[in-house]
């Protein structure tokens, strides 16, 4: 959202009575899974140099923590994969 923070729009939705129970997900840059070609495979970089415009990551990995930091019911990085049972 280049025009405002993801953060603001949580804590506007947990102020508004009408949003205030709703399940909230964020999914989010921020928090970069980046391709390691050495390694081949995604590797979590917070605060990586190219999201630094962004502001600061919390001082937490993993969806369960950086969901808490945020005030969130989840929080999924950016690039992920989904898998259908179907």
């Amino acid at each position: 959202m280049p025009k405002r923070k993801g953060s603001d729009v949580v804590i506007a939705l947990r102020k508004s009575p009408e949003f205030k129970s709703v399940s909230i997900i964020m999914v989010s840059g921020k928090g970069e899974m980046i391709f390691d070609t050495r390694k081949k495979d995604f590797i979590w970089k917070p605060n990586n140099p190219a999201v630094k415009d962004r502001g600061s990551l919390p001082a937490a990995k993993g969806a369960s923590d950086l969901a808490e930091a945020y005030g969130v019911d989840d929080y999924v990085a950016k690039p992920f994969s989904y898998v259908c049972p179907h």
